[in-house]
């Protein structure tokens, strides 16, 4: 007796089950693979493959909040500041509380001389990572650049006792 045949509509109905099987367990690996080979073209500053790499990850993970903070970095250092804004919010939209996508942002709106944004991410910035004393400095600069000296005197003033190895911030009150 020969072996049953399978039909060709349940052949291809088992391959398409099979396809999403594999991505579902595989996706998060080759998400993974991509963010490898993203970075590696960082490293050799190759950036419009590295961009090509972390969008390819960011198909695959969408909620990964990392990869869109490279992405941001990435962008910016392409000149697309457009989409470096764009990158930076969906990294934020995931992870609020990600003061390195809050401080990337705000060095945007700064070199954009939109320092009332700016001020907004470098404070949270601050808020979520009071060590960085980079966004304190940032916060600093931003009043200075709004016109308001007297809030920024507060800010350097604030620098000095909390980093008080920093001279260059001593300098500037």
């Amino acid at each position: 007796k020969p072996p049953p045949t399978i039909s060709l509509p349940r052949r291809v109905l088992f391959l398409f089950a099979s396809i999403i099987l594999f991505v579902l367990v595989f996706h998060s690996y080759i998400a993974s693979l991509n963010m490898w080979r993203g970075e590696q073209y960082l490293m050799n500053q190759k950036y419009a493959e590295s961009i090509r790499a972390f969008k390819k990850a960011a198909l695959l993970s969408p909620r990964e909040a990392k990869i869109y903070s490279v992405l941001g970095w990435l962008y910016t250092r392409a000149g697309r500041q457009d989409l470096a804004v764009q990158a930076y919010k969906k990294a934020l939209a995931l992870d609020p509380r990600d003061s390195e996508s809050q401080f990337e942002l705000g060095m945007v709106f700064f070199k954009q001389k939109r320092f009332g944004k700016a001020l907004k991410n470098f404070e949270k910035a601050v808020a979520y990572d009071a060590d960085n004393f980079t966004a304190h400095v940032m916060v600093a600069l931003s009043w200075e650049r709004k016109g308001d000296l007297d809030r920024a005197i507060q800010e350097w003033k604030k620098i000095k006792v909390r980093f008080p190895e920093a001279k260059n911030a001593q300098a500037q009150i």
